[in-house]
């Protein structure tokens, strides 16, 4: 392990990275690591080979989390800037500085004055389903590393973040300022102020300690000393409170201590520090955790002279059973003293075992009590290791206290005594536990288990000060944030506001409603939209996926892979609802690796996304996908982003990364066909932005790519390219691209920790758009927002960022539809603008064929009442300015479908010809599933996720096709279903309604509920699958509609919030109701089911009987008079569904169905 850490210091020497890579998990070198991560602990590792070899291992263990895989997410993100064409990581320290200084020089001679505005978040609140979710403000918003408050002003707090710098509060942490903004100071891992001087602070940001003597306004860096021309991870400080010009640093290779203030340093001992503290009531006497390279076990160490020497006080410590030597580690863990008991010393230990030690920690040893000032231990808890018991003896290191081995430590293991009772702690892993019995049993506080709401999983550091003879404050930082309890948190509030670091790993925005969403880092998905106060957003759930999509309609509704689809309130602390979505995009947390879901500019409710190596189609809003179209059969070639012209909508791009090389596909059919665009470069990384007035224009840049060949533009469809690239751009990373609408050629490109540049056809060269963007800034993506003027600027780690755009761009009118097709005559279509238009554009609407004709509102809802084909206008007065579009054949009257209805769902999409009439009149929470099929013989069946989605009664209807019943003698519906009853009062049920009139009157024929719907026993502990065994086929006769041409059937969900429900196998086929009851009707049997060629007949009856088989129109196909036995050979007839009738001589009739297969 030595060697190990020998070599990541190497590393850190040799590479400059963004952020100090986190702690290694320990055991690297154990035979049990899978290849992957052997990889990526090599001392040169190649990225991509260790990201194909993590993706292909995860395909075979989809579910398996374990500490390797956390520090994947860490080391992947971190290495990224820095990630070269052949997959190396290559840049140096100096090489980096030298960049660095470039860019500023650069940023000096080119700034403008246009001044950008942080856009938040900075304060999130719990997302309200039902009227009993509380308002509240919650700490679900960054990662807070570390966090101090000032002993001379208690008003004064300092924190640092993974990703988002240095921040100070002068209030006790209601509102917090941004200290880094000129600073590239981004994971800051350790921060304390002198608590004799509030404006005195130290801080380890990216491996470097800076110092500050004005309370933050300014940072220098420390390089004299011991942390002359070194790269550090530093955990801790401690200033000694008698003489501040003590001060102690933790770091994962010595302690070092410095005589006057911080400006010098000298190492103490070698061996990682984890944990520094000093006995409360004597400064002179100071504890540390010494890692020994030799028994690879972390040891508590006391000095009496200030820290100048240390002794080791192994009496009653933690050893390592002689049967595990060498096969257990421990770096350290926690210490904790209290006023209440001076001599009262804890320490939480934590550590890892390889696979093949007896003993298995999964992370905990334990927390060490001494009541002698650390000379002597016990455990009072008294037990060590695996199995663990949530109840009895908790691993308080992973998610609930169990034997889940995967934990987090040394990221999240932090420590506190209680200051006014010596026999109370609080331990801080994934999640928060207490003791208040000295450490001798624990219990859940909050997080993944608790009673404790609202408390962020993950803890980093926890901060506890005596503010009065009886009372005291705990402060918690944690992936969440800050709060604050004034009572050792049996209560808390959240204190984020004013914190920048929301770390985006997806970003999106509405066009006329201004939406913005994302996925983020450790806090799941954020929202906002116009009537949420400035800098409020909705915490929507979620764990930390790159995700996060706006429909831009008028629906508000809004996409993501983990919680699937929200239709966001009109207030902050309205009720949102949810709907099911059935695919998630290719999604990835690094840079060019995610796809998205892309809205049609001419019908909203038709959506495309890329997954795996295939672009889907959706017609149902985004619910349900089917593959439009696959490129080549190798999954491991991904479709990454689309865009969509907005000039041709015919005309689409994607691209697609093929053995580490980007390839540019186009498509003129909307992805029915695609051929390749030749590239001015081959790389890995590629952006590209689409013109809003011109089809054949558009740009493409290379993040990698060197100085002088960074950015170009086609006006040919990629035939020929132009390099726009100049030397302003030289030494700069563009992240992300985007073309302005309705300008000449206006492009703006954002560059990693540098300015956001901007050019138009025009200009000799770039310019630096605003000023005040922070140095460390790392673009997710820029959008324009037109309605506002806005550029906005979602990033990796500091949020998202607005300012006005450089250009005015022209007028240009354009709008969209939720359907091309309507149902019936009489039927509603709607309307939304999305022009590059103001805020107070007006819109002139002409529908020719449509009531009403003509109409200025902004969304018109209109009604079709004949069938045919239509045109539609759209005029757009903007401030004077008038544009208008005309679509002609936008809109047409949706078939009948030909022959009788049967839909098995095999497509994985639902029939265009079907309607959705789900909650809020345009889509559905119905949607096709690959999880079951009918009786275990197909693959999709169509399901309601009552489980997950709450609809509280309401009923979601999905229309089948229309069906002509003129010619049949009878008509019988059968379907196969599934469910399980969840159990009072959460039951469901399933009602089928018919209509012959298109719609306008319906009348039931079936519905079932809870018990009586029920295929398989009661299932609440999870959301329910059939099995092949678990579905029924129900029977509705339709006899009352035989004669109509445009019947329909609406499958309705009456959800309460109980188990899911499947669909599948719906038919519609001929009957012959005689009359004469069957149950006196002879045996008949036919073999085999399903037939091919031939089938034999078998009749137990002695009399003559006529068999006709009929086809799914309800055509005889088959006639013959028999006795007994028949055998059918030679049949020339198509596969598919077919029903027969015996008709006996005594005048009884037998039915039945029959299926001849391919």
């Amino acid at each position: 392990m030595r060697n190990i850490l020998v070599s990541l210091i190497f590393i850190l020497h040799v590479f400059h990275l963004r952020a100090q890579l986190p702690l290694k998990p320990l055991d690297t070198a154990d035979a049990a690591l899978p290849m992957w991560a052997k990889m990526m602990y090599r001392e040169h590792p190649n990225v991509f080979e260790v990201e194909n070899a993590y993706k292909q291992y995860y395909l075979t263990h989809p579910a398996e989390q374990t500490p390797y895989t956390g520090y994947y997410n860490h080391w992947r993100r971190y290495v990224q800037p820095f990630v070269q064409e052949d997959g190396t990581i290559i840049i140096s320290d100096d090489r980096y500085r030298q960049q660095e200084q470039q860019r500023n020089n650069n940023v000096r001679t080119t700034v403008s004055t246009t001044p950008w505005r942080f856009a938040g978040p900075e304060v999130n609140y719990l997302r309200r389903n039902v009227t009993a979710d509380p308002v509240i403000q919650v700490s679900w918003h960054a990662n807070v590393y570390c966090i101090d408050r000032s002993v001379s002003n208690p008003n004064v707090l300092y924190a640092g973040t993974e990703n988002g710098g240095i921040y100070k509060s002068t209030d006790r942490g209601l509102h917090w300022n941004y200290l880094s903004l000129q600073y590239t100071q981004i994971t800051v891992t350790a921060i304390s102020v002198n608590p004799a001087n509030e404006n005195e602070v130290v801080a380890c940001a990216d491996g470097r300690i800076y110092r500050s003597v004005d309370g933050g306004a300014t940072w220098n860096q420390i390089v004299s000393g011991s942390f002359q021309n070194r790269q550090l991870q530093i955990w801790q400080f401690v200033y000694n409170p008698s003489n501040p010009n003590i001060l102690f640093a933790g770091g994962d290779d010595s302690l070092y201590r410095s005589n006057d203030g911080g400006l010098n340093w000298s190492g103490v001992f070698e061996g990682a520090c984890h944990s520094i503290a000093l006995n409360p009531k004597n400064s002179a006497v100071v504890y540390a955790l010494r890692h020994d390279s030799q028994t690879r076990i972390a040891y508590f160490q006391k000095s009496l002279d200030s820290g100048l020497t240390f002794t080791a006080k192994p009496n009653g410590w933690f050893s390592v059973p002689a049967a595990d030597a060498g096969l257990i580690e421990s770096l350290g863990g926690r210490i904790a003293v209290t006023e209440a008991d001076t001599s009262r010393v804890y320490v939480l230990l934590v550590g890892s075992s390889q696979s093949t030690a007896q003993l298995q920690l999964n992370g905990q040893i334990g927390v060490y009590r001494s009541n002698d000032g650390g000379e002597s231990w016990t455990l009072p808890h008294g037990l060590i290791g695996a199995p663990y018991n949530a109840s009895t003896h908790p691993n308080m290191m992973t998610f609930d206290g169990t034997n889940s081995t995967y934990n987090q430590i040394y990221y999240n293991t932090t420590l506190v005594a209680s200051q006014i009772n010596p026999d109370r702690i609080l331990i801080g892993g994934m999640s928060m536990w207490r003791s208040n019995d000295g450490a001798a049993t624990y219990g859940p506080v909050g997080g993944y288990v608790g009673n404790v709401r609202y408390v962020h999983p993950d803890n980093q550091e926890f901060k506890i000060y005596k503010t009065g003879t009886n009372t005291e404050e705990v402060w918690v930082a944690s992936d969440g944030g800050i709060n604050f309890s004034p009572n050792f948190m049996f209560s808390h509030e959240s204190r984020t506001n004013g914190i920048y670091g929301a770390a985006f790993w997806g970003f999106d925005q509405g066009w006329n409603d201004d939406i913005m969403v994302g996925g983020r880092y450790h806090n799941g998905n954020a929202a906002k939209r116009d009537g949420y106060p400035d800098g409020e957003y909705l915490q929507l759930g979620g764990g930390e996926a790159a995700t996060g999509y706006v429909n831009y309609s008028n629906e508000k509704k809004t996409y993501f892979s983990d919680i699937n689809g929200v239709i966001l309130p009109d207030t902050i602390h309205g009720f949102a609802s949810s709907f099911g979505m059935d695919t998630d995009p290719n999604e990835s947390y690094v840079d060019n690796s995610s796809s998205r879901i892309m809205f049609d500019w001419d019908y909203w409710n038709v959506a495309y996304t890329g997954k795996d190596n295939s672009i889907l189609k959706s017609t149902s809003g985004g619910s349900t996908f089917s593959v439009l179209y696959s490129f080549g059969t190798t999954t491991a070639n991904p479709i990454y982003w689309m865009e969509q012209s907005r000039v041709n909508t015919n005309i689409m791009y994607a691209q697609q990364v093929v053995n580490n090389r980007s390839i540019l596909w186009r498509s003129v059919d909307k992805g029915v066909s695609w051929t390749q665009v030749v590239l001015p470069q081959s790389k890995r990384n590629i952006l590209f932005s689409l013109s809003g007035t011109n089809a054949d224009e558009l740009w493409i840049s290379y993040p990698d790519g060197v100085n002088g060949y960074k950015v170009y533009k086609s006006i040919n469809s990629g035939a020929t390219w132009t390099n726009l690239t100049t030397p302003v751009l030289d030494n700069f990373q563009v992240k992300s691209i985007v073309h302005q609408f309705g300008t000449r050629g206006g492009l703006y490109a954002a560059t990693f920790h540098g300015p956001v540049f901007y050019r138009n056809d025009t200009m000799p060269d770039w310019t630096i758009v605003g000023t005040g963007l922070p140095a460390s800034t790392y673009p997710l993506r820029a959008l324009p927002f037109y309605r506002d003027s806005k550029l906005r600027l979602a990033t990796w780690e500091l949020g998202i960022w607005e300012t006005a755009l450089c250009d005015t761009s022209a007028l240009i009118a354009d709008f969209s539809a939720d359907f091309k097709s309507f149902y019936c005559p009489g039927d509603t279509i709607h309307f939304v603008p999305h022009a590059v238009a103001g805020a107070g554009a007006t819109y002139s609407w002409y529908f020719p064929g449509a009531t009403p004709t003509l109409t200025n509102t902004m969304y018109p809802a209109v009604v079709y009442n004949t069938t045919g084909t239509f045109d539609v206008r759209l005029i757009v007065n903007d401030n004077g300015a008038i544009d208008t579009i005309t679509k002609y054949g936008f809109i047409t009257t949706l078939p009948s479908a030909p022959g009788l209805l049967t839909e098995n769902f095999e497509s994985g999409n639902f029939n265009p010809l079907w309607k959705l009439k789900g909650l809020g009149n345009s889509t559905t929470n119905w949607f096709i599933t690959n999880t079951a099929g009918g009786f275990g013989a197909s693959v999709h069946s169509m399901n309601y996720d009552n489980f997950n989605i709450d609809i509280a009664g309401a009923h979601d209807q999905i229309w089948t096709s229309k069906c002509d019943l003129t010619t049949l003698p009878g008509a019988q519906l059968k379907f196969d279903v599934a469910y399980a009853n969840y159990g009072a009062p959460y039951s469901d049920t399933l009602e089928v309604l018919a209509s012959y009139d298109c719609g306008l009157t319906f009348t039931s024929v079936y519905r079932k509920g809870g018990d009586d719907l029920s295929t398989a026993p009661a299932m609440s502990a999870s959301i329910f699958v059939p099995t092949a065994a678990q579905w029924r086929t129900d029977s509705v006769d339709l006899s009352a509609f035989v004669g109509n041409s445009d019947v329909l059937l609406s499958f309705v969900n009456i959800g309460h919030f109980g188990q899911a429900m499947y669909v599948d196998n719906i038919m519609i086929s001929p009957s012959i109701n005689t009359g004469i009851n069957d149950i006196s009707l002879p045996s008949v049997r036919i073999f085999p089911v399903p037939f091919k060629d031939q089938f034999n007949l078998m009749v137990d009856a002695d009399q003559e009987y006529e068999f006709i088989l009929y086809d799914a129109l309800g055509h005889a196909v088959i006639r013959r008079a028999a006795k007994g036995e028949s055998h059918f050979t030679d049949l020339n007839i198509s596969p598919g569904y077919y029903t027969y009738s015996l008709e006996f001589s005594n005048g009884q009739v037998k039915r039945g169905s029959l299926i001849k297969a391919e």
